[in-house]
């Protein structure tokens, strides 16, 4: 069965049809209408209930960009499960940090609430494994009691709730990813979501070789 219809293909249409490519960030139409990505990521921050969205390539790349972010010069301890995809360690690897693994809860894959990995981190990532949602009670105390930044990876958890709010809203940061196998998908891609406007300002920034353009 084809996951697409005349929607998608008239969207695509649309994009390569116009004058002036309003797919990048790097036309100057962005500084006008804001382009479709800049649409995009206004749509996906209002679906999940968080003030600011920033698109970048792949989810890989959007833990990345949410890692250094967030990481300071006191960063040592990055917290990630010992069962997710191996984006999460590499993303770790590449900010030049250590990856820490917490053992998991076999009820559902994800990292587990008593990690004392988790507990001593300056950074934890809990992954929402298979649609699973970790206990984001856990999560909050984590981030509150414990003082950790927590980047959730919803990349395999797009639309998965927790006591019926979305995931992806418990942490300082949350990366999806929406390649092709995904929920939602754009046939590549990612995407981070945050409600600070200093950690959207740097995660602009980071994407965008040290410069942003400024929202419209």
């Amino acid at each position: 069965m084809n996951r697409f219809d005349h929607h998608e293909y008239d969207a695509v249409r649309e994009v390569l049809d116009s004058t002036d490519k309003t797919l990048s960030y790097y036309s100057f139409s962005y500084m006008g209408d804001g382009g479709q990505v800049n649409k995009f990521e206004k749509e996906f921050a209002k679906w999940q209930g968080r003030k600011y969205a920033v698109a970048v390539n792949s989810g890989t790349s959007a833990l990345i960009v949410a890692i250094k972010a967030l990481s300071t010069s006191h960063t040592k301890k990055v917290a990630i499960p010992s069962y997710t995809f191996v984006a999460d360690a590499e993303a770790v690897i590449i900010n030049s940090l250590i990856p820490h693994f917490s053992d998991i809860d076999p009820h559902n894959w994800c990292m587990n609430v008593d990690s004392e990995v988790a507990a001593n981190a300056d950074i934890v990532i809990p992954v929402h494994t298979l649609g699973n949602a970790s206990d984001c009670d856990a999560i909050k105390f984590w981030n509150k009691e414990a003082g950790a930044s927590i980047i959730e990876d919803c990349a395999q958890a797009g639309g998965t709730k927790w006591k019926n709010k979305r995931v992806g809203n418990f942490g300082d940061i949350a990366i999806y990813s929406i390649q092709g196998t995904k929920t939602i998908t754009t046939g590549e891609g990612g995407m981070l979501v945050m409600d600070s406007k200093d950690l959207y300002d740097k995660c602009c920034a980071i994407r965008n070789h040290g410069d942003y353009y400024r929202d419209t």
